[in-house]
């Protein structure tokens, strides 16, 4: 052995201790010993010397083995208790081996010493390696209850399938709940068993193969729920190798109300585009963010060209420095109606009567803006006033 050892020697006979000694050198095990035979001399070496192995006589005048081993459990647990006697008994040595002792030597057998301290420290390292391999086992599966605690309150449903069959291997509760199977259930089911989306010329093994290059997609599908209801979900899969098994894993959130939004959005988009008058959102320094159809056809612009531009562009130039205070007052008022002139692509005019007011998105203010056409009144005026 290179490393050196540590070893504490409870013996009244030097003679003895020496003979230790000796037979540890024969053995070639490289060490550093101390030597005492009381008890305070004992527990004192416990904590200042720190020893890898303790050898211990079991009668002592002052003190005896049995105390000794009894402490070194105590304080030291780890470190071998080896009993050189030549007074221990067999009934004895079996009992003191039951109560923590690593070995015996008798002392008319010094030759077994260095192959009886060779083996405890094997058995010590050994046994250190298994408690924190026990403990790590410990460790990990209280972390995987954890983890499948988390999983399972998720709001978000999981799926584990096997990439060769498209069986599902585990499921969360969210999972059972959406689609309304227990979990039992489910574990007999493959994946296409409740897609509801799949098409003919599906393939599963193409498939797979695309997530394996990819490592992870994302999609939308239809999944079918035990009675029958179909809901629309946005699937998140991702390929994963655990040691030399592959799986698939695969996230699945209900997504109704995002669709119903989507739909809620696209209705009241299409209304606003079948408003008769132009609907403007622009931000506090005039750069468009949202414009109706009505907005950019009236002014002979594509949404494109309109989108990309600035308020201070299509309104003529002695209301265009009208702008900055007007958007202050709105700013202060929160809404105001104001009339004014834009400018059409061909740069004909369009007089406008603009209602505005100030909104909230996230954490900046837009103005909203809703402009009628007043070509016909200003017209009207005109004719009054000369009549």
């Amino acid at each position: 052995m290179n490393k050196q050892l540590r070893i504490l020697i409870l013996e009244d006979d030097d003679t003895d201790a020496e003979l230790m000694k000796h037979e540890l050198r024969k053995g070639n095990i490289t060490f550093e010993s101390r030597c005492v035979e009381t008890r305070e001399a004992f527990e004192k070496s416990l904590e200042d010397f720190a020893p890898d192995l303790i050898l211990a006589d079991y009668t002592l005048p002052a003190f005896d083995g049995r105390s000794a081993l009894r402490i070194s459990n105590e304080k030291l647990p780890d470190v071998p208790f080896i009993f050189v006697s030549g007074t221990i008994g067999e009934d004895f040595a079996i009992e003191s081996l039951k109560s923590g002792a690593t070995d015996y030597v008798l002392k008319d057998r010094m030759s077994r010493l260095a192959p009886a301290v060779n083996r405890a420290l094997r058995e010590a390292v050994e046994k250190v390696e298994y408690r924190k391999a026990e403990k790590a086992l410990r460790d990990s599966e209280e972390k995987l209850r954890l983890f499948r605690s988390l999983i399972d309150q998720s709001n978000d449903a999981f799926f584990v399938s096997d990439p060769e069959t498209g069986r599902v291997l585990d499921a969360n509760d969210k999972a059972c709940i959406n689609l309304g199977y227990k979990r039992e259930e489910l574990l007999n089911m493959r994946v296409f068993d409740f897609e509801a989306t799949i098409p003919d010329n599906f393939s599963w093994k193409e498939h797979v193969k695309d997530i394996r290059k990819r490592r992870n997609i994302i999609l939308e599908g239809q999944h079918r729920r035990k009675d029958g209801t179909i809901f629309p979900v946005e699937i998140n899969v991702n390929y994963v190798v655990i040691g030399n098994v592959n799986y698939m894993i695969a996230v699945a959130r209900d997504i109704t109300e995002r669709k119903q939004t989507e739909e809620e959005l696209r209705i009241k988009a299409q209304l606003l585009d079948d408003a008769t008058d132009s609907i403007f959102v622009h931000d506090l320094d005039g750069n468009f963010i949202y414009l109706n159809k009505g907005a950019y056809i009236s002014r002979g612009f594509s949404k494109e060209e309109m989108v990309g531009m600035n308020l201070h562009e299509i309104v003529t130039p002695e209301y265009a420095r009208l702008i900055e205070p007007r958007i202050k007052k709105l700013i202060k008022d929160g809404e105001g109606t104001f009339e004014s002139v834009h400018l059409r692509k061909d740069n004909s005019t369009l007089p406008v009567e603009t209602h505005a007011r100030i909104i909230e998105s996230g954490c900046r203010k837009l103005v909203l803006s809703v402009i009628r056409d007043i070509t016909e009144r200003k017209r009207a005026e005109e004719a009054l006033q000369q009549s």
